[in-house]
């Protein structure tokens, strides 16, 4: 990890904007959006989540990222971050089923069909499957153009990657494996934004459970620079415990854990 990065990652006070759900109805950003950041100060901000497909238009006032006609909005949203003295991180998901809004162009699809959350949902195919790491791969350099500090890819609350590393939901076999398509997402995460710019992967108490400390190597080979666990149970311990530099990030049960080059 170069030391632009590591200058970076190491926030004191995080603000994650999950909560704060304003863009208007086809994802761009708008006034409100913008008032209500430009009250944050001296943190490492975290967008509220971030969809990558139109199909996964997930939930009324989410923010899209899913073209080059959001770039304009998504500017003026790290200019207000940067003039607080702000660093800003855009974090992407795929809901999938996990949502049962409705949108003209909402598609909901599952992992596996036997286990979908809405019987409305479709089974991903194999192909689409493929594609998945590509789509997180052009948000990334549009994040990278729009001025953000870094990217997050959200493996939580019962989002897509969490149910393909479940075997609870999981039920497609070697071919669908859901470790393989993590580190795919985050080695085609890495090659978009290049060597000098922050990659992180925040997990929660939905998906820490499916991993170790053995993951950590992996995580960091495939380009992933740093962790943020929103847990506080023995895994997140373990992982804290790992020989890495772990840090709080002022908000509870949270840890920051840097993925060192030793």
């Amino acid at each position: 990890m170069n030391s632009k990065t590591t200058h970076v990652l190491k926030f004191s006070s995080l603000f994650d904007d999950t909560s704060f759900m304003s863009a208007d109805e086809e994802g761009y950003v708008n006034a409100d959006l913008l008032e209500h950041l430009s009250e944050v100060h001296d943190s490492a901000v975290l967008s509220s989540p971030m969809f990558v497909d139109r199909k996964d238009h997930y939930a009324e006032g989410a923010l899209a990222i899913d073209s080059n006609s959001f770039l304009f909005g998504l500017k003026r949203l790290t200019a207000t971050l940067h003039k607080k003295r702000n660093a800003a991180f855009a974090q992407f998901t795929y809901v999938g089923d996990a949502s049962s809004y409705k949108s003209d162009l909402r598609d909901i699809v599952c992992v596996s069909t036997d286990t979908a959350l809405l019987q409305s949902a479709r089974e991903l195919s194999e192909h689409e499957i493929e594609q998945l790491p590509a789509k997180f791969a052009a948000a990334a350099a549009r994040a990278q153009k729009s001025n953000f500090d870094g990217v997050v890819l959200s493996v939580a609350n019962n989002n897509l990657f969490v149910r393909f590393l479940s075997p609870v939901y999981n039920h497609r076999g070697e071919e669908c494996d859901g470790r393989t398509l993590l580190y795919k997402t985050m080695s085609a995460l890495r090659a978009a934004v290049g060597d000098h710019f922050p990659v992180l992967l925040k997990l929660d108490t939905t998906s820490i459970c499916w991993f170790d400390r053995n993951d950590l190597q992996l995580l960091k080979t495939s380009g992933c620079d740093a962790l943020l666990l929103y847990s506080e149970d023995d895994v997140s311990s373990q992982l804290a415990a790992s020989g890495n530099t772990t840090y709080s990030c002022g908000l509870e049960n949270t840890k920051l854990i840097l993925l060192s080059d030793d």
